[in-house]
């Protein structure tokens, strides 16, 4: 059995359209040392069979899981069973860019949390549909990605953004966000793996950045690990209940932390700016015209 020195870890809940884009977008850049996971949490059977018709260049270990799980149980078990030295966590909506599989790689000279870029894609449901059926239309898009990106709203403020990585910042878990970054295997399984108390949308990933800081791992950032994400409709008022619960359980957790528990409460404004702004953005792109909801 060859080394395998990267799994990618991948979860997934019925959106079809874009995980078959950003798995596409692999193709290329995963060669017998790199593994890709896929987690299909509590898919329904017309996603199962519609990715069961789709043909990849590289193999897929699929993990699926009857039950909704959620997001944190669902990484566990794509972690559980990554055998790489480093995992790389894609959501099933962010499009890698080129080179983004060895750009992880190699920026883990030394044991570090490799925090990559985000920029946004906003597209009609129907040109994500019309990608899965024409191979053409897809390159055509994957090759003109960054033309139709624009900057994310958590992206926006760059010096605070460069503030945040200067040494020992003791609060610099806060941009350890999960839609694309990477760790070595033993500093996850020695914090601990996500904690499955997190239900639904929000603070997971920062919960378990809070316990990776407290290892003392280096944070670093790659500007040119770029992940593109194909925004959708989301509801409103089902992200800000559940992460509301998710903000006060965190909160509970850190109760002898006080600058991590003022940092968790402070963080809420811009999270829920977030939230309507991704909806505001998305309707205004939408234009009046129809799309199913979700919110993940």
């Amino acid at each position: 059995m060859s080394y395998i020195k990267a799994s990618i870890v991948i979860n997934t809940k019925d959106r079809i359209s874009r995980l078959h884009t950003v798995l596409k977008a692999l193709e290329g850049q995963v060669d017998n040392s790199v593994e890709v996971i896929l987690v299909f949490d509590g898919c329904e059977d017309e996603t199962l069979n519609t990715y069961s018709k789709i043909n990849f260049s590289y193999p897929i270990t699929e993990i699926v899981s009857k039950k909704n799980v959620g997001r944190s149980a669902s990484r566990n078990l794509g972690a559980k069973k990554a055998k790489g030295e480093i995992i790389i966590f894609i959501d099933d909506d962010r499009v890698p860019c080129r080179n983004f599989v060895k750009m992880h790689i190699e920026g883990h000279k030394e044991p570090c949390i490799l925090l990559g870029n985000r920029k946004d894609i906003h597209m009609m449901e129907y040109k994500l549909e019309k990608m899965m059926l024409s191979q053409e239309e897809l390159y055509s898009f994957l090759d003109d990605m960054e033309s139709n990106a624009t900057i994310a709203f958590d992206s926006h403020d760059k010096l605070l953004r460069k503030l945040l990585f200067f040494r020992y910042n003791p609060i610099i878990w806060i941009v350890f966000y999960t839609g694309n970054v990477s760790l070595e295997r033993e500093s996850l399984l020695k914090a601990g793996l996500f904690d499955e108390n997190f239900k639904g949308w929000g603070y997971e990933d920062l919960e378990l950045g809070y316990r990776l800081y407290k290892q003392k791992i280096k944070f670093v950032k790659s500007h040119a690990a770029v992940s593109y994400h194909l925004t959708h409709e989301i509801s409103v008022s089902n992200m800000l209940e559940e992460a509301l619960k998710n903000l006060k359980y965190f909160s509970k957790k850190v109760k002898g932390d006080i600058l991590a528990k003022l940092v968790i409460f402070l963080l809420a404004v811009p999270l829920y700016l977030r939230i309507f702004q991704r909806y505001f953005i998305r309707t205004s792109f939408l234009k009046g015209k129809p799309e199913s909801k979700d919110t993940h």
